[in-house]
């Protein structure tokens, strides 16, 4: 599935097994991959909860987040991008154990960090 500018999605979208490629637009319930699901993110506004779990990747080249959980088996690849507490006013950035976060760039602005080990 692909999102580009202008798209506003409010249902939840569950990412098992397949793609979403975000190029733009908004974002607005939850968003889950696991099981080998995919996330690419390459712009668009996330304002809602996302969660990468059990086999799920998430990679980031460019957008703007509020509320990232990356639970036990997930993945996130940080190259761009922003978390923000703007959009709906969570700003956190949650590492379970077993979560990776591989940070090479983005930006961060006053966003809770927690790793739970």
């Amino acid at each position: 599935m692909n999102v580009f500018d202008g798209a506003v999605i409010d249902t939840s979208l569950f990412v098992v097994g397949g793609d979403l490629n975000v190029y733009g637009g908004r974002i607005e319930n939850y968003v889950a991959a696991a099981d080998a699901g995919l996330v690419n993110v390459f712009g668009g506004i996330f304002s809602s909860v996302m969660v990468i779990d059990n086999g799920g990747v998430l990679n980031i080249a460019n957008g703007l987040f509020d509320d990232l959980r990356v639970l036990r088996g997930g993945v996130v690849n940080m190259s761009g991008g922003a978390f923000d507490r703007a959009p709906s006013g969570s700003g956190r950035f949650d590492l379970d154990q077993g979560g990776v976060a591989n940070i090479s760039g983005g930006t961060f602005n006053n966003v809770d960090f927690a790793a739970f080990v």
